[in-house]
This record gives structure tokens, sequence and C-alpha cells, in this order.
């Protein structure tokens, strides 16, 4: 037997019988006489049903040329952007150079590892704090976050979205 099912009408009485079954077994039954509000409705439970996706955009990438400070969670380190813009609050992945896999491996080829990720709380281009740094520029970053950061190591920035499937 179901139990808490969602039944929709349109233009239609419910029979008596069928309601007594209905309030037995825990179902909703919602009737409209106007077709744009059975749509609304309709359309209000399927998107609550829906998972959302996430969009990933990378938007920066800093290379670490001198690691000043670290202290557990929390690292300031200086680099210079290589591509995009590096900004305050971005969310970052800490890449390194590692093995490579795969047939690149068995040559010695060297890839890049995914080390952890983390957040830039604080962003500095010489003495004055700024929200963003471009292409070109040095600049000083407090990085929040569990790996401990290298000379060398690159940081992509990114931004995540979520978008509802089209229905």
């Amino acid at each position: 037997m179901v139990r808490g099912a969602l039944i929709f009408g349109f233009d239609v009485v419910i029979d008596p019988q069928a309601a007594g079954m209905i309030k037995q077994r825990l179902i909703f039954v919602k009737t409209f006489t106007i077709i744009y509000d059975l749509i609304d409705a309709v359309t209000k439970v399927v998107r609550e049903g829906l998972v959302a996706k996430i969009i990933r955009e990378d938007v920066g990438r800093l290379r670490v040329l001198k690691v000043f400070m670290q202290k557990r969670g929390s690292m300031i380190v200086g680099g210079k952007v290589e591509e995009g813009k590096i900004s305050k609050g971005a969310k970052v992945e800490v890449v390194r150079k590692g093995p490579a896999s795969g047939a690149d491996a068995a040559e010695g080829a060297t890839g890049q590892v995914v080390v952890g990720t983390g957040i830039i709380k604080e962003l500095q281009q010489g003495k004055a704090e700024v929200k963003e740094v471009g292409k070109g520029f040095e600049c000083g970053i407090t990085f929040q976050g569990e790996p401990i950061i290298q000379e060398n190591d690159v940081l992509r920035a990114y931004v995540e979205r979520s978008e509802l499937p089209e229905l």
C-alpha cells in the first residue's frame, strides 16, 4: 500500500469512498479548477525535488614564490598571478608537481597533483589590502586551509555556482 503519495486533479470531485482511503493512507490530494494553478503547483513540487548541479569555473592561477609564515590551518605566502585574477574570499586548490599517472609515469614524467583546498582570507599588494589582483602582478595572501603550501606550488582560484536543471 502506498503511503504519503501526492495526487493532483483538474476539474474533478473526490469520491466519498476514495476520500476515506485517502485519509487512511496519508495521501495528499489537491484539486484545481484553473489549469494554470495546477501547472504552478506541479512545477513547484518538481523544482523542490530537483538536485542542483554545481558548476565550477576556474578564474585565476597564482604561482607561490615565497612562504612567509605558517601556523596551524593558516599560511601567509607571496606569489605572482600567472593567469586570470585572484580575489579575496576565493576558493583555491593547491597544486604541486608530482609523479605522473598512466603511460607518462612509466617514462618518469611528472604531473600535477591537487594536495588540498582552502580559501584566500586576505589579499595584499605591497602594503595595501586589495580585493583582487590581476595577471602579471605579485601579491601576498593569507591562505586558510589544510595543505601546507610550498614554494613553486600553484594556487588555482575558482568559483562555484549551483544550477537547477531545466524543466
